[in-house]
């Protein structure tokens, strides 16, 4: 090899050396363990607008296992149990199905993104399908953000992030 092509050739090959050992050194976030909900918010990304769509105090778990199972259950910690008859009963049990979300299957994590196959959930439109989510973690916390998604609720489109304090 001439020697100014051999110049030319090592600052780029140890450019992308360097490169690949830092992508390759890059640790999967590892969200095994079990999560108490912190907090709930909702953004609209158009507007900006964040509301807190089950309140300032929701409640819930998610659950992550070493062997690639989950489960999460986010809820409002004010609903009421129905307790009405006929048609009132009905709009208090659409309240209390529009004041959660809950579903659970298998996961997978690449990078900061996880995979759920969901297996089972409050919304049967979700069963069989995979939700991607990005996930942020340091020792005691975990956040959950969504990318951009038509809410079940209320047919708008919000960005959501949940999260977590590590209580296992």
């Amino acid at each position: 090899m001439p020697s100014h092509w051999r110049s030319l050739w090592r600052p780029a090959a140890l450019g992308l050396i360097s490169s690949c050992a830092a992508a390759a050194t890059t640790p999967a976030i590892n969200p095994t363990g079990v999560w108490k909900v912190a907090s709930y918010t909702a953004t609209d990304p158009k507007s900006g607008a964040t509301t807190q769509p089950f309140g300032p105090d929701p409640q819930g778990l998610a659950i992550y296992t070493a062997k690639g199972h989950m489960s999460v259950l986010v809820a409002s910690r004010h609903r009421v149990s129905a307790t009405a008859s006929g048609d009132r009963r009905n709009e208090e049990r659409a309240q209390l199905l529009d004041s959660m979300y809950a579903y659970a299957g298998t996961y997978t994590v690449n990078g900061a993104t996880v995979t759920i196959h969901i297996e089972s959930a409050w919304q049967p439109s979700w069963v069989g399908t995979d939700r991607t989510r990005t996930l942020k973690m340091d020792q005691h916390s975990l956040t959950v953000t969504t990318a951009p998604m038509v809410s079940p609720v209320d047919g708008r489109t919000y960005v959501s992030v949940t999260s977590f304090s590590r209580i296992e």
